[in-house]
């Protein structure tokens, strides 16, 4: 039975975390946004000529949902993680996939939301030091437990000795729905925004609310972000140059496809 909810009258579509992925399925191509901060982290990386082993665990609330598109992807959907600095390249790259197939294909964005707070700062800023082009990881930047760095300044687990992505336990948050995030609506709202200057304007209500509140709003990235409860938590971490750098509309070409299991640079 067709849900009210899955928005399939039209072609580009958005909805919140693993639900509104489910929700919105099936589909040609599906974007994951979460700017504060895997989505940001993994273009960084992917610009650096990473590649990034994808695993839930890789952070809370933007890895689980690309790990789950998995399957979508296996069946043919080209899965896109993306955020304010690549949005002008992932709706490039959707055009160019849409003239590549053919035909008018359907479009997913699924912002990722925040499903709990963290319980310790993350200590690395995205603008920390990357490894040079080539090399592979298991994560946006190199992998803590093998002894490099982790692509979201992953938090030590006080209670496993160990790393948790974001500081907290996995089990205990799992059934937890994701809330708002300021930095994901306007996220996936620029990334509509650019389809639609595109051509690519067949948008559900759903989509049209999160363009226009992006277009209202764009000329405030930096001080929304920033006054957000995600800003906020990054900045009392001394972590605020993150948020700067996540809120540089349009600053990378780099777009990350999820390609086996492994996010890896799109060739344009």
């Amino acid at each position: 039975m067709v849900s009210s909810f899955d928005q399939s009258n039209y072609q580009v579509r958005f909805d919140w975390g693993i639900d509104g992925l489910a929700r919105l399925e099936p589909a040609d191509v599906i974007v994951v946004v979460d700017v504060l901060r895997f989505s940001t982290a993994a273009t960084r990386a992917i610009e650096a000529g990473r590649e990034i082993v994808l695993r839930p665990e890789l952070s809370r609330n933007g890895a689980p949902i690309a790990h789950a598109a998995r399957e979508h992807a296996a069946r043919g959907a080209t899965v896109l993680i993306g955020c304010l600095r690549n949005r002008g390249a992932i709706a490039d790259a959707i055009v160019a996939e849409q003239h590549a197939r053919g035909g008018r294909m359907s479009v997913v964005v699924i912002a990722a939301g925040e499903r709990a707070a963290r319980r310790t700062p993350l200590p690395m800023p995205l603008g920390a030091s990357v490894p040079q082009p080539g090399q592979h990881a298991e994560g946006g930047d190199e992998n803590p437990e093998h002894g490099g760095h982790d692509p979201q300044g992953v938090d030590q687990d006080p209670e496993h000795g160990g790393h948790d992505p974001q500081g907290v336990d996995q089990e205990r948050d799992a059934a937890q729905l994701p809330r708002f995030a300021v930095e994901d609506l306007l996220g996936a709202g620029a990334i509509i925004d650019a389809l639609i200057t595109r051509g690519i304007d067949h948008c559900s209500p759903e989509a049209s609310v999160a363009a226009e509140g992006f277009a209202a709003l764009q000329h405030g990235l930096g001080h929304l972000l920033g006054a957000s409860g995600s800003g906020r938590e990054l900045a009392a971490a001394g972590l605020d140059g993150d948020v700067a750098y996540a809120s540089a509309l349009d600053a990378s070409s780099a777009v990350a496809v999820l390609r086996d299991g492994v996010l890896v640079r799109r060739e344009a």
